[in-house]
C-alpha cells in the first residue's frame, strides 16, 4: 500500500474506501474499533506509513514521459458523447497492463500555466473533439518540436462551442472538413497516403509528419476491436525512454527521486493477492545499488547492461516494497 504510493483508502479494497465501510474509521468515538474485517489492518498500515513517510512525502514522482491528456472542454461538449472517459480509460488500461509510466494532464491546467506539454515524449488525447483553438495551437507546437501525439478522434475539429475549427487537424493533415458517420472519423479530402493500414473491423489510423514529430489519428470512437497492439506501438516508438520499468509488467511501480542527494525511491506492489510474482526490474541512468529499506543493510545484486542497472524482485501476493537506488559513488 504506501509501497504503490496509494491513498490507504484504496488499499485493502482495491477500488472502494473500504476504510470507510460501517463508519468511519477516523472518528475518535469508533476507537478504530468497528467490528469490520479491515480493523486489524489500521495498526500495520499506519506503522508502515510511518516508517516510509519521508520518501514518499519529501521527494516528488519523476516526471513521466507518457501523458494522457483530457480536453475539459470536449468533456462536457465532445462527440459523441460519453466517449472521452472511456478512452481514456482504455489508454490507461493499456499502458499499466504493459507497464507503462504515465500521468494525466488537463486542458484547463496546461491553459492557465499550471501544467506543461513540455517534458512529454507521448501525449495520448482521448477523443478531444471540442477544443479551445490555444490549446490546439500548444500541441501543434508541441508535435512540431518532436512528440507523438496519439488521438482517438477527430481531435479539434470543433471549438468549445461546437462551431467548425480543425486548427490541428488542417496542420496534421491539410485543409478539409471531417465528420462522423458511422461511428467513424471520415475526412472530407482522404489523405490516403497518410493511411497506415486497416482498423479492423472498420476504421482507420491516419499518420501525419508534422515538424519532427508525429500525428496518429484512429478514426474509430467505439472499439469492436482492441487497438491495443497499434497504439502501443506508436507509444513506444515515440518515447525515447523509460526511466523506469519491469520487463514482465508483474509490479505497479513508482519511482521518486532525490536529486540533492543523488538517489531515487522505487516502490513495487504486487497486486495479485492470490499468487507471488517475479520480475526483472530496470532503471535508466546511472549505476546504482539497490537498498530494502525494510532490511537495512541488505542489498539487492545487481547488473549493468548498458545505460540500465537491471536487478530481480520477487514479492508475495499483496507484497509491497520501497527501495532506495543511490548512484554508485564515481
Amino acid at each position: 500500500m504506501a509501497a504503490d504510493g496509494r491513498s490507504f483508502f484504496t488499499v485493502w479494497y482495491g477500488v472502494c474506501p473500504g476504510w470507510c465501510d460501517e463508519g468511519y474509521w477516523t472518528d475518535p468515538r469508533w476507537l478504530h474499533a468497528t467490528l469490520r474485517y479491515s480493523t486489524m489492518a489500521i495498526p500495520v498500515s499506519v506503522a508502515r506509513l510511518r516508517q516510509f513517510e519521508r520518501p514518499l512525502l519529501d521527494y516528488p514522482l519523476v516526471t513521466p514521459r507518457v501523458n494522457i491528456l483530457e480536453s475539459n472542454a470536449s468533456f462536457l461538449n465532445g462527440y459523441p458523447t460519453h466517449t472521452l472517459r472511456a478512452k481514456a480509460f482504455m489508454f490507461s488500461r493499456y499502458l499499466e497492463k504493459n507497464g507503462w509510466d504515465y500521468g494525466v494532464l488537463w486542458e484547463r491546467l496546461i491553459l492557465n500555466g499550471k501544467q506543461s506539454l513540455d517534458g512529454s515524449d507521448v501525449i495520448l488525447l482521448p477523443n478531444a473533439t471540442s477544443m479551445p483553438t490555444e490549446m490546439q495551437v500548444r500541441l501543434r507546437d508541441w508535435v512540431q518540436a518532436g512528440g507523438t501525439l496519439i488521438a482517438v478522434g477527430a481531435a479539434g475539429v470543433y471549438d468549445p462551442w461546437g462551431k467548425p475549427d480543425g486548427t490541428l487537424l488542417k496542420a496534421a493533415f491539410g485543409e478539409g472538413s471531417w465528420k462522423y458517420d458511422a461511428r467513424v472519423w471520415v475526412p472530407e479530402k482522404d489523405p490516403t497516403e497518410s493511411k497506415v493500414g486497416a482498423y479492423p473491423p472498420r476504421g482507420t489510423v491516419y499518420r501525419a509528419s508534422l515538424g519532427k514529430g508525429t500525428v496518429a489519428l484512429f478514426s474509430q470512437v467505439y472499439n469492436e476491436a482492441e487497438p491495443e497492439e497499434q497504439i502501443l506501438g506508436y507509444v513506444a516508438g515515440g518515447a525515447k525512454q523509460r526511466a523506469f520499468y519491469g520487463v514482465g509488467a508483474k509490479f505497479a511501480l513508482t519511482l521518486r527521486e532525490d536529486k540533492v542527494g543523488n538517489r531515487w525511491f522505487l516502490t513495487a506492489l504486487n497486486a495479485d493477492a492470490f499468487d507471488a510474482a517475479t520480475d526483472e526490474i530496470r532503471f535508466h541512468g546511472p549505476q546504482v545499488a539497490v537498498l530494502d529499506l525494510e532490511l537495512p543493510g541488505i542489498a539487492i545484486p545487481t547488473r549493468r547492461e548498458g545505460d540500465e542497472s537491471v536487478f530481480r524482485l520477487q514479492l508475495a501476493p499483496g507484497e509491497g516494497v520501497v527501495l532506495e537506488l543511490a548512484a554508485a559513488p564515481r
